[in-house]
């Protein structure tokens, strides 16, 4: 997964993270005027009165102070193995760059719980900030809102999402979690601070608390969590969604975690974006759809039936022209030698890149385009990483975000046939965005929200029709950012104000190296100094694309001088 720095609860609660600001935007749930006004041809002039019904609160890095009474921090990573690997953090801490941003924002999430609205913010410094607003208070004059607890995490958390765990008696009442999916492949739970809590129960200093509230529901061996997502099943119990890095989604129980319902398997590279339907809604006048989305490095974009395990639909793949930074894959492999053995070698390498580029698209031969070996049209492209995916919540529309393409495209989803098992989603609405887009979501109303840079960091697609929320022939989005609550809301709280926002959520290859063969350094040289060069470029993401060719490129290297070495020990021999 990318970062999740976009996240809605129905139509009327958006947070957004913006570099190292979380903005909260809450609307009227009776707001009826704005659908009717986005499909009209009226002024903004005439709309004063319906923007003025969103409000926007920024949500605080530092926590309240003491005499407040209201908030606590908790070290949940163990004051123990903290204080015992004090000196390792700090070396890592070290060799981190020194433009990193502590309060870098890595996963917002959002929900409404009891008549209050609950938000959650992931940062770099691997904390976990939870805030609380009554949703009868939301309209009162407030620019700031501090966080009720703030939580120090074992590790940083690229994907939240909140839960419920049903009470084992009547008597007591649900408990509410908060559920993070960390770099260590773990999914761990921790309580949301009731209202009704009493402040004295909270620790407040920090290496005095204890782990004895978080709880670990599941972890992937030797992986690293790219998604999560808590969804309903078909009986009382719910289904929670975790993906990772090495192309699987898991489907365990809820919270029963230990017991696993299955599998979705079928990517063939890291999984970089998922996304459920009517996780948190309930939708009286249609049928649920026990349906998930996901995006994967391999370029696909696959929908599943969770409930089934298996897969329902796939978007077509998407190429686009190379950087002109970034050094083809092809100069980066090992000359051809003399050497029989060598030659074969090269075939197998070469023959995986080419194998790899032929599954794919020989997957996608029901589509537009059909790229074969003579294909020339591959050279000076290369796949769109899809980096965010969402699903309308009845689960009938499905958009996708790409790296290196300016442009969303929603995917209508047809209704499943016995004749034709896996749905082909090459139908689309491609619509243009002022900028890059980095994340998406759907409204409760059909309508889709894009997050993207400066100086729109918000844009507001709405459907023009006014009967449905599904697009088909002859519907169309337009772009109803101007008269938008949302958009209108956040920009005059931001103001003059510019936010740094990255180009992509997909780290490129070129920002380790240009050449994974510098690695090795030149004669006499073990290549440190090359590393730390290319180290200076930026860290190499870990949903890095293309690790799978590097990784290719470094055993055939391996091999390479142990052929050598063997055939320098021989040489020794018979000279003796």
């Amino acid at each position: 997964m990318s970062k999740q720095l976009l996240h809605t609860y129905q139509s009327h609660v958006v947070i957004v993270a913006l570099n190292d600001r979380a903005f909260v935007i809450i609307k009227h749930k009776d707001d009826g005027v704005y659908a009717s006004a986005a499909s009209s041809s009226s002024s903004v002039s005439n709309l004063d009165s319906t923007a003025s019904r969103a409000y926007v609160i920024e949500l605080s890095v530092e926590v309240a102070p003491a005499s407040d009474g209201n908030s606590g921090v908790v070290d949940e990573g163990g004051s123990e193995a903290i204080q015992k690997g004090e000196d390792q953090q700090q070396q890592q801490q070290q060799q981190r760059d020194a433009n990193t941003n502590p309060h870098e924002i890595q996963a917002v999430c959002c929900t409404e719980i009891e008549s209050h609205i609950y938000l959650a913010v992931s940062r770099e410094n691997k904390t976990l900030a939870l805030y609380s607003i009554p949703s009868q208070e939301y309209h009162v004059t407030k620019k700031f809102v501090y966080p009720t607890i703030t939580y120090n995490l074992p590790k940083r958390a690229k994907c939240l999402s909140f839960g419920t765990v049903p009470s084992s008696s009547c008597a007591q009442s649900n408990r509410h979690v908060i559920i993070t999916g960390d770099l260590a492949g773990d999914a761990i739970a921790y309580p949301v601070l009731s209202t009704n809590s009493s402040a004295s129960a909270i620790p407040t200093n920090s290496t005095s608390a204890t782990a004895t509230t978080r709880r670990l529901l599941l972890g992937h061996t030797a992986s690293i969590l790219t998604g999560l997502n808590l969804v309903p099943s078909s009986n009382i119990n719910q289904f929670i969604l975790t993906a990772d890095r090495d192309e699987k989604i898991r489907v365990s129980h809820f919270p029963e975690t230990y017991m696993i319902h299955g599998y979705l398997l079928g990517h063939s590279s890291f999984i970089s974006s998922m996304d459920a339907a009517s996780s948190c809604q309930e939708d009286s006048d249609s049928q649920k759809r026990t349906v998930c989305i996901t995006g994967s490095g391999d370029g696909t974009v696959r929908l599943w039936d969770y409930q089934m395990c298996k897969e329902v639909g796939r978007v077509p793949v998407m190429m686009k022209k190379c950087p002109v930074e970034e050094n083809n894959l092809e100069d980066t492999k090992m000359p051809a030698e003399d050497d029989e053995e060598e030659e074969d070698e090269d075939v197998i390498v070469d023959d995986y890149n080419e194998e790899e580029k032929r599954d794919d698209y020989e997957d996608e031969g029901d589509f537009d385009e059909d790229f074969s070996d003579d294909d020339q049209d591959i050279d000076g492209h290369e796949i769109a990483v899809p980096v965010s995916v969402a699903l309308s919540p009845n689960g009938e529309s499905a958009v996708v975000v790409r790296d290196g393409i300016p442009t969303i495209d929603i995917h209508p989803i047809p209704t499943a046939s016995s004749s034709q098992p896996i749905l082909s989603l090459h139908k689309k609405i491609t619509l243009d965005c002022p900028s890059q887009p980095l994340a998406v979501k759907c409204l409760g109303d059909g309508s889709v929200l894009v997050l993207g840079r400066s100086p729109d960091y918000l844009v507001h697609f709405q459907c023009s029709s006014s009967t449905g929320t599904k697009p088909a022939d002859g519907v169309c989005f337009n772009d109803a950012s101007s008269i938008s609550p949302f958009c209108m809301a956040l920009k005059d709280s931001i103001g003059s104000d510019h936010i740094d926002m990255p180009e992509t959520t997909l780290e490129r290859m070129w920002n380790k190296t240009n050449d994974p063969e510098n690695e090795r350094g030149e004669e006499g040289n073990d290549g440190e100094e090359q590393t730390q060069q290319n180290k200076k470029r930026g860290d190499l993401h870990w949903n890095d694309a293309r690790r799978k060719e590097i990784d290719k490129l470094a055993q055939h290297r391996r091999k390479k001088r142990r052929r050598e070495n063997r055939k320098m020990m021989k040489d020794e021999e018979v000279e003796n």
